[in-house]
């Protein structure tokens, strides 16, 4: 079977309205975007950030690929931010 190659990230959370997707946040003053490196505590996996979910409940979480393929993780699990880093605020607006 022929895999698909998608020309930008398809949107993985568009089907549920519930949900509010930001492609963007600040972590300790480092500004995170779509294929930001990171680790997470207790794992020595480099992971890339994909996206930030929140859904109307309050819960938030990351989409987050890792060679093992797509995993959620929880904001307070980040251990650092791997790479050159950019701290600088984000724009408001």
């Amino acid at each position: 079977m022929k895999s698909k190659i998608y020309k930008e990230n398809p949107p993985r959370w568009s089907s549920r309205p519930d949900f509010i997707v930001d492609y963007e946040f600040e972590f300790k003053g480092i500004s995170i975007h779509p294929g930001t490196k990171f680790r997470i505590k207790n794992e020595r996996t480099i992971f890339t950030f994909e996206c930030l979910v929140t859904n109307t409940e309050g819960s938030t979480w990351i989409e987050a690929i890792s060679p093992e393929g797509f995993r959620s993780i929880r904001l307070e699990k980040i251990a650092r931010i791997e790479g050159n880093k950019s701290r600088r605020k984000l724009p408001h607006g």
